[in-house]
């Protein structure tokens, strides 16, 4: 990020209906949880805005790989 972003937008949802597992995603900007997100295994895909604080390093961790992110936006 090189400090240059002030906030993130994407889009995120459950790639696949067959494997209903409900997932939590936890987002870091400098090692520090800024957003942690229950991810519905049964729920249609939705925004998320993200803040960053003009933050150096983006880290996403999920506790499992069911989870698919699309159209990121960074501001």
């Amino acid at each position: 990020l090189n400090g240059q972003y002030k906030s993130m937008s994407f889009i995120m949802g459950r790639p696949d209906k067959d494997n209903i597992v409900d997932t939590t995603v936890n987002i870091f900007v400098d090692d520090v949880l800024v957003k942690s997100i229950q991810v519905d295994g049964e729920a249609l895909p939705r925004k998320y805005d993200i803040p960053l604080n003009y933050g150096l390093h983006l880290k996403i961790a999920t506790d499992n790989d069911d989870v698919g992110i699309m159209d990121i936006v960074l501001n």
